[in-house]
């Protein structure tokens, strides 16, 4: 056996679950019971996020600046879910929070060429905490 713990490790492939729990929130039930269809798709919502995660599995690990325009779409859509669960969370304590402020994911590629999808879209929380304390 190596004495390097990793090695000793097992690694267990996280689901597109898993991921829209972690990258969404605890929130992301609400959505997996949702039996509402986009008319346009012809899905509903649970399958289009999960469609959006499988992108995001594949690019959470580039820069924003790199990824293609339809995985980028898919990185937006998550990045809106997110915000507003965050908004309606600190809202419900009493923070008033103008989504107009939270610097969106060109913002943050101008800020930092380098951030990746992952990165930003797991910021999001602290991003929106961060402008309820300075209100």
């Amino acid at each position: 056996m190596s004495e390097n713990p990793e090695i000793n490790t097992p690694k267990v492939e996280k689901t597109v679950e898993d991921y829209c729990q972690e990258v969404l929130g605890e929130d992301f039930s609400n959505f997996q019971t949702s039996h509402l269809v986009n008319r346009y798709t012809g899905k509903t919502k649970a399958d289009e996020i999960s469609d959006a995660i499988e992108s995001f599995i594949r690019v959470e690990n580039d820069a924003i600046k790199d990824i293609d325009i339809e995985d980028l779409n898919s990185i937006m859509y998550l990045e809106e879910i997110r915000e507003k669960k965050e908004i309606e969370k600190w809202k419900s304590r009493g923070a008033d929070i103008n989504v107009r402020d939270i610097p969106n994911i060109y913002d943050a590629m101008a800020i930092d060429e380098k951030i990746t999808a992952g990165e930003y879209l797991r910021n999001i929380p602290q991003i929106i905490a961060k402008l309820s304390e300075n209100r």
